[in-house]
């Protein structure tokens, strides 16, 4: 398992490797500890989605005096604060109110019509799912959204969670101990994750760093280095020439260089072929810009 590092702009700082069974929630305290050392951090703020940050994580990170922002998973929430934010929150594209949690955590939730209208097509597209699913109920083999079971090997629509999903659309929840910050700079900084989940998707395809035919440990690190170093080299060549790392090996793919040297002196003659344009540019990028056709 692989932990990464990023900057804003998608550059990868570090990478940190785990055995392969261990549970996810378990790396993240880990890797921000290690980052947070390597660099001398001293003010940091914690985002994650919620699958990542348990109630044992969030713990830990108060004790360790770190702020955080995580997704709140409105859906398993008391009955009682459900009510306050159907009651409170305004259905008006933009509000926002706070609810105040025990250990100094703050509930902000907020409305978007444009996430509303999402949900509510989910929902719809999920209801007319289950409608199927209850005409054949001997399909029924797996739980499906909005389907309750009735009696043995029957089933029927789950109102009740119909009604609370219909009641949620548009509405988006974080849980953060980082009171100070603005409503504004909360769902900011939550929506900037969009960044790291970018890197990944980039990553897994282009860089092809499986399989990996290694047992020993340092076989498979140093392997993984290696991926990690070209994730860098591509991740830079993308943010200096603002193209895809697919276009730049498209054009450079077709560039061959010819070397001639001397057995006696051992001197060498290099020259570059089907130089193109777009390529002459891109080799200005790496320097060396100086070789001509």
């Amino acid at each position: 398992m692989i932990a990464l590092t990023v900057t804003t702009c998608g550059i990868p700082m570090t990478i940190q490797m785990f055995e392969g069974d261990t549970f996810e929630r378990h790396t993240i305290i880990p890797s921000i500890e290690e980052t947070k050392n390597k660099f001398s951090l001293t003010d940091i703020i914690v985002v994650a989605d919620a699958a990542m940050l348990s109630e044992d994580n969030l713990r830990q990170l108060e004790t360790k005096q770190m702020k955080y922002i995580v997704a709140a998973r409105l859906g398993n929430i008391s009955n009682e604060l459900f009510g306050e934010i159907i009651l409170k929150l305004p259905k008006k594209d933009g509000a926002s109110i706070r609810v105040g949690l025990p250990h100094n955590r703050i509930l902000l939730v907020n409305y978007s019509l444009k996430r509303a209208a999402k949900d509510k097509h989910d929902r719809e597209k999920q209801i007319e799912r289950a409608k199927e699913m209850l005409l054949k109920p001997q399909s029924v083999i797996r739980r499906y959204k909005f389907i309750t079971s009735k009696d043995k090997g029957q089933y029927k629509l789950n109102q009740k969670l119909i009604e609370k999903t219909e009641q949620l659309e548009g509405i988006k929840g974080y849980v953060t101990n980082a009171a100070e910050l603005k409503d504004e700079q909360i769902i900011e900084e939550y929506n900037k994750l969009w960044l790291v989940e970018k890197l990944f998707r980039m990553s897994k395809p282009d860089l092809k760093a499986r399989p990996v035919f290694h047992s020993l440990k340092q076989s498979i690190e140093v392997h993984l280095l290696i991926v990690f170093t070209a994730l860098v080299i591509s991740r830079y060549i993308e943010y200096v020439t603002k193209q895809s790392i697919h276009a730049v090996l498209k054009v450079l793919r077709e560039v061959k260089e010819i070397v001639v040297e001397d057995d006696i002196t051992k001197q060498q003659a290099k020259k570059l072929t089907n130089l193109s344009h777009e390529a002459s540019l891109l080799l200005k990028f790496a320097k060396l810009g100086s070789l001509k056709k």
